[in-house]
């Protein structure tokens, strides 16, 4: 048998990602690395419930900043969905995965570049990552987390992805079969 990890790396960029794009999630907590990336704005080894981390909403992208970068584990996860709106272009998408499978997100936010390879400064990007365990093969071994894949073991899941058509409405939750369903207009 072997160790792995496994992980989906979905990236948005210009222009669905620009200053007041919004991201969705089902309730969690977040929590920043002990070592932190370079550059990064939030503090390392804080745990707070999604999506305010110390002074940031995690849930608005800012306007970019010279060479900043944050990675977040999302963990507790009420169900396995994320959603990243544009309200000011009108358009967003929704991905579901099976949270069995990979119980945790990966929350990485490059604002106007890192300052080493492969940005040098030169991008806006979001990636959020549905996977089973950040940040190493090693820690997961250790933790006993890691997928163990036996000889002749097969193992399938299916990602789903939606576009849709985006307001300053928040997303309560996205099902299976691209079916999005809309938090109150109140709530928003």
């Amino acid at each position: 048998p072997i160790e792995m990890l496994w992980a989906h790396h979905p990236p948005f960029g210009a222009p669905l990602i620009e200053a007041g794009s919004k991201v969705d999630l089902p309730a969690c907590f977040a929590v920043t690395a002990e070592t932190p990336p370079p550059a990064a704005t939030l503090q390392p080894s804080v745990r707070a419930a999604w999506p305010m981390l110390a002074d940031q909403d995690l849930s608005t992208i800012p306007g970019d900043r010279d060479n900043a970068q944050d990675f977040v584990r999302c963990e507790d996860l009420a169900s396995g969905w994320f959603a990243v709106r544009n309200p000011k272009r009108g358009v967003g998408v929704a991905v579901r995965w099976d949270e069995a499978l990979f119980p945790l997100l990966g929350y990485w936010r490059v604002l106007g570049g890192g300052d080493d390879y492969p940005w040098y400064g030169a991008r806006t990007m979001l990636a959020l990552e549905p996977c089973c365990e950040l940040p190493s093969l090693a820690d997961a071994a250790a933790r006993g987390t890691a997928i163990v894949l036996a000889p002749g073991e097969r193992r399938e899941t299916r990602i789903e992805a939606t576009l849709f058509a985006a307001d300053k409405r928040p997303l309560r939750d996205v099902a299976w079969g691209g079916t999005l369903n809309w938090k109150d207009a109140d709530a928003a």
